[in-house]
């Protein structure tokens, strides 16, 4: 899995660096106004200490916005951090976020801080402050830790379960190519509950021609559960996937979606894989 960048940066910080930035580039155009005008040593001067402010505003951009949590295979890493910032998804045990989101920004700006605490399996506990964060990305975080924490742990177990091979295959996909959206063709719904099980970061949408499988997927954590007709075909059903992914969240020409379903009908469980990008 290629490592994936969650980039965190404070509100504050990104506007002191565009100002910073916006500083440079007028400077810049006043030392070249300058130099146009008269050519002197002071003009000359003005120049060679614009170009060297423009190179560390470069460096400074590049650091500020490379900030965050890199995610791999089996360790994740706090960017921002020089100790104590990177850690084996084996040696968590669980993870909080915690955000005082009533906090007021004048009297405790420190409480809005965001912070994500770790508890390791050997009973340690690592905060880690992560500065002005919103909880959506909080959330995100959390999301993201967890899954790859079960994905790394289902890889290493033995697959005969089918439909929960089916379902790490759909997610482990999803996330390798990082996936606009996953659809489930399913009669029973057992695939789609497994996909969720993994919490992907991509929607999920689980598409059945039973009201009572669709009726029991309202309540499962990132489903988008649609009802839809029979389909008699793997045809009908990458087609009707497509179509469905494409319409409920507006993907655009070469978003990709990861598609799971099972023919015949009376297979009783998911027995193919596709990956398939919207045309147009």
């Amino acid at each position: 899995m290629k490592n994936k960048l969650y980039r965190i940066i404070s509100p504050v910080t990104l506007l002191v660096v565009l100002a910073l930035d916006a500083a440079t580039v007028a400077y810049a155009v006043f030392a070249v106004k300058k130099l146009i005008q008269n050519v002197s040593v002071y003009s000359v001067l003005f120049a060679i200490i614009d170009l060297f402010a423009i190179v560390v505003a470069v460096l400074v951009s590049k650091y500020v916005v490379s900030q965050g949590i890199v995610f791999g295979d089996e360790t994740f890493e706090f960017t921002a951090h020089d100790e104590n910032n990177v850690f084996n998804y084996d040696d968590v045990e669980n993870i909080k976020i915690h955000k005082d989101t009533k906090a007021s920004l004048k009297k405790n700006f420190n409480d809005r801080q965001s912070q994500v605490i770790i508890t390791l399996k050997n009973g340690g506990v690592v905060t880690v402050d992560i500065g002005l964060t919103s909880m959506k990305k909080l959330k995100k975080i959390e999301n993201e830790i967890n899954y790859n924490d079960l994905l790394l742990e289902f890889s290493r177990k033995d697959k005969t379960d089918i439909p929960t091979a089916i379902a790490y295959s759909t997610v482990d996909s999803a996330n390798r190519i990082n996936a606009n959206a996953i659809v489930c063709s399913t009669m029973t719904g057992l695939t789609a509950k497994k996909i969720s099980h993994f919490r992907p970061s991509a929607p999920v949408i689980a598409i059945s021609p039973i009201e009572k499988t669709v009726s029991g997927l309202t309540i499962n954590y990132g489903i988008i559960p649609m009802k839809v007709p029979m389909l008699e075909s793997t045809d009908e059903i990458i087609e009707k996937s497509t179509s469905v992914a494409k319409e409920a969240l507006n993907l655009q020409k070469k978003d990709r979606i990861v598609i799971a379903g099972s023919f015949p009908l009376n297979v009783e469980y998911t027995n193919f894989l596709r990956i398939e990008e919207i045309k147009e």
